[in-house]
């Protein structure tokens, strides 16, 4: 039976308080992957079935458009006017726009992109498996691949501090392996900063170029604030059958992750205390705030 994506939306009512999410609408039928909002009102959703929605009014109406096929992972806009879409059988698509229409510009069914991040008008990354990175300096119109030296681990999430220093995370297929890796030279090149037998790691927030929260299997949060040096676990386990998928920047000091058993895990004290609520009846994938008042996140109802 096909399900449909419900979307939740939250206000905060002080800047330092935690807030309850409300019910807001529903996508389309499938699952939710990936989300991108330009502001509190108008935004994406892109998954299941080449699905890519668009919402003007907050999440409450979507206009669907299904260009591609197979499960969309990963949606970006570098202004209002021109974004990206990546996914399954090595889709991208591109708007100039608004989303009104999309184009094809890349499709190699042999891959799988999970990611899509630009820095400028003009250069972006997508997440490919096997530890490989695409990047293109054109606009989207030809991707270079790089690989990472390992073959037993996706790369899932891309996050960029700036056009130079930004990182990445990595996880196997049953979660148990998990690399980060780290760029100081726009992509030309990544590090090693931190591997684990035992965590995958799939969810990343990007705060600066020293400061990092990534979260994964066990529903493990780590956290790095000396450009991935040194990593201290700061949240881990109340639901340990939990794998944390996603995250978002609210503020420095705010960051909130999502997880595949409809949770939402955040913080207000830079990591140091946390709050899990739970949201969704099924798996948050995706957890976005186009500002630090409002944010959204969506599950299978």
């Amino acid at each position: 039976m096909k399900k449909i994506i419900t979307l939740f939306s939250l206000i905060f009512l002080s800047y330092n308080s935690y807030a309850q999410w409300n019910y807001t609408g529903n996508a389309f039928f499938g699952t939710v992957r990936g989300m991108y909002f330009l502001n509190a009102d108008t935004g994406f959703a892109v998954g299941s079935n080449g699905a890519i929605s668009k919402t003007l009014d907050g999440g409450v109406n979507w206009d669907l458009q299904a260009p591609g096929t197979g499960l969309m992972r990963g949606v970006l806009f570098i202004d209002n006017d021109t974004g990206f879409v990546c996914g399954q059988y090595g889709q991208v698509f591109k708007t100039t726009n608004g989303g009104n229409s999309w184009s094809a510009i890349y499709n190699d069914g042999s891959t799988y992109f999970r990611a899509v991040e630009f820095v400028n008008a003009s250069t972006g990354f997508l997440a490919g498996p096997s530890g490989m990175v695409y990047k293109s300096t054109n606009y989207g119109n030809a991707w270079a691949s790089t690989s990472l030296g390992i073959s037993d681990a996706d790369v899932i999430q891309i996050g960029m501090a700036d056009e130079m220093n930004g990182y990445l995370v990595c996880a196997n297929g049953g979660f148990e392996h998990g690399y980060i890796f780290k760029t100081t030279d726009g992509g030309a090149s990544w590090q090693q900063v931190y591997s684990s037998d035992t965590l995958g790691m799939l969810a990343l927030a990007v705060v600066d170029q020293d400061t990092v929260y990534a979260g994964g299997n066990l529903q493990t949060i780590i956290k790095t604030t000396d450009g991935g040096a040194t990593w201290d676990t700061v949240y881990s386990g109340n639901v340990p059958e939990a794998v944390v998928r996603s995250a978002a920047v609210r503020s420095s000091a705010s960051i909130v992750f999502a997880d595949d058993f409809g949770n939402v895990l955040s913080t207000l004290d830079y990591g140091t205390n946390w709050s899990s609520e739970l949201v969704g009846n099924s798996g948050l994938f995706s957890v976005c705030f186009p500002n630090a008042a409002k944010g959204y996140t969506g599950d299978l109802d």
